[in-house]
C-alpha cells in the first residue's frame, strides 16, 4: 500500500505521476476563499468547492485526509473556510491528497495564497540538504521537452523552481530558515504568511520565476528554461520532507486559504491593490 501510494517519489524530492479527477476548468482570473461546506477527502462528492479538483486519493499512513474546514480559515481574509493538508512523519512522503486548479494554457501566471504550518513543524529529517524541502505548488505538464512536470519548492535555504528535474535555485538563505527566525533548524511558529509566485515563459533560458513572502521578494530569477508549453493548472501542495518532535505516530497539518490566480500582477494582499503589508516581521 505505501509503496504503491508513492510511486515515482524518492524521499520527498521526486515527482508524483498521479491522475487528477475530471472536473471543469476554471476561468482566469480565479480566486477562492473556500466559501463552501465543511468536507473531507473520501466522503461522497469530494471535492465540491469553487471549481477545485481532487488530486490523489491517498491519506497519511495514520489515515488523515485532506479537508476543507473552518479550522483552516485565515482570519484576515475572505468569508469561508480553508484547506487543511495532513502531513505525516514517515521517511517516505506521507500526506493527504492535494487539491488542483485547471485552466486554459497561459504563458504567464501569478499565484497568491495564505499559508501556515502547525507550530513545532520542522523542515527536513536532520540530514544534509537537499532533503529539506516541500513542493508548495506542482504544475503538471510537458516542460523543457519532458512530461515530468514543474514544481515550486521551499527549502531550508531558498525558494526555487524545478523544471523537468532541473533546479533553478538562488541558494540565497531566504527559505524556511529565514522565515522562522534564522539558525540551522528552526520550527514553525504557527503564524500565517502570504506567498506569491510569478512564472513567465520565455525563449530558451529567459523564463522568469519570482517568489514573495509577505510582500518581500525572496527569489528573482530570469534564466529559467520552461520549454514551449505554457501553464495550465497546478496542485496545492505536494510532496514534503518534514518532522516534528511528536514523531511518526503523530500527523501535523498545513493550512492554506484565499487562493488567487491571475495572468497579471503582483496580486498582493486580499482586498487591497495597495503596497502589501507584512503579516510578520522577516528576520
Amino acid at each position: 500500500m505505501i509503496i504503491a501510494r508513492f510511486v515515482g517519489t524518492v524521499l520527498g524530492v521526486g515527482l508524483c505521476f498521479l491522475p487528477a479527477f475530471a472536473a471543469a476548468k476554471v476561468t482566469l482570473p480565479f480566486s477562492t476563499t473556500y466559501n463552501c461546506a465543511e468536507q473531507a477527502q473520501g466522503a461522497a462528492g469530494w471535492v465540491n468547492c469553487d471549481g477545485l479538483m481532487a488530486y490523489g486519493s491517498w491519506t497519511t499512513i495514520n489515515g488523515s485526509p485532506e479537508r476543507i474546514t473552518s479550522a483552516a480559515n485565515y482570519p484576515g481574509g475572505g468569508v469561508g473556510r480553508g484547506q487543511r493538508h495532513a502531513i505525516g512523519m514517515q521517511t517516505q512522503p506521507d500526506l493527504s491528497g492535494s487539491l488542483k486548479v485547471e485552466f486554459a494554457e497561459e504563458q504567464e501566471l501569478y499565484i497568491r495564497y495564505y499559508v501556515r504550518w502547525e507550530a513545532g513543524l520542522k523542515i527536513g529529517d536532520g540530514s544534509a540538504s537537499p532533503l529539506k524541502e516541500q513542493k508548495l505548488v506542482y504544475l503538471v505538464g510537458n516542460y523543457a521537452g519532458q512530461s515530468n512536470g514543474l514544481h515550486i519548492d521551499i527549502k531550508d535555504s531558498s525558494f526555487r523552481v524545478v523544471v523537468a528535474g532541473n533546479p533553478f535555485d538562488p541558494v540565497n538563505n531566504k527559505g524556511w530558515n529565514y522565515l522562522f527566525g534564522g539558525g540551522s533548524d528552526p520550527a514553525s511558529d504557527g503564524r500565517w504568511m502570504r506567498f506569491e509566485f510569478h512564472l513567465k515563459n520565455g525563449s530558451g533560458s529567459t523564463g522568469i520565476f519570482q517568489a514573495w513572502a509577505d510582500g518581500e521578494l525572496v527569489t528573482n530569477l530570469s534564466n529559467v528554461t520552461y520549454g514551449s508549453t505554457g501553464f495550465s493548472g497546478f496542485v496545492l501542495p505536494e510532496n514534503h520532507q518534514f518532522r516534528t518532535p511528536g514523531g511518526p505516530s503523530v500527523d501535523s497539518w498545513q493550512d492554506m486559504d484565499d487562493l488567487a490566480v491571475r495572468t497579471t500582477g503582483p496580486i498582493g494582499p486580499i482586498g487591497s491593490p495597495a503596497a502589501p503589508t507584512k503579516l510578520r516581521v522577516l528576520q
